[in-house]
């Protein structure tokens, strides 16, 4: 269950709804308070790419995610090995974003 509203108050009485249902809970823009959390997603069929953050730097997933959509144009997957998106290690994917 998605808790999304623009009042706090209701989202928490969302999520107490949901937990005394047995339901995990994600209270949007609201890590603490999340049962789950979801990563950002490409989707090049057949790769597949969620970026995580664990709800600390949702801004940072969504920029990532931006990049790589915008790198990795081939919607069937082929020619992803080759993409400077995907480089021999994903170690370089990481440090390219962290600085």
């Amino acid at each position: 269950m998605y808790a999304a509203s623009d009042c706090d108050h209701e989202n928490a009485r969302i999520a107490q709804l949901a937990r005394e249902a047995g339901i995990w809970v994600n209270v949007v823009d609201c890590p603490d308070a999340c049962d789950f959390i979801t990563p950002a997603i490409v989707d090049r069929d057949p790769v597949v790419v969620a970026i995580g953050t664990e709800g600390s730097a949702p801004v940072l997933a969504q920029q990532i995610k931006l990049e790589l959509e915008s790198t990795v144009t081939d919607p069937s997957g082929h020619g992803c090995a080759s993409s400077p998106a995907f480089p021999s290690s994903g170690q370089t994917v990481v440090t390219r974003f962290a600085s």
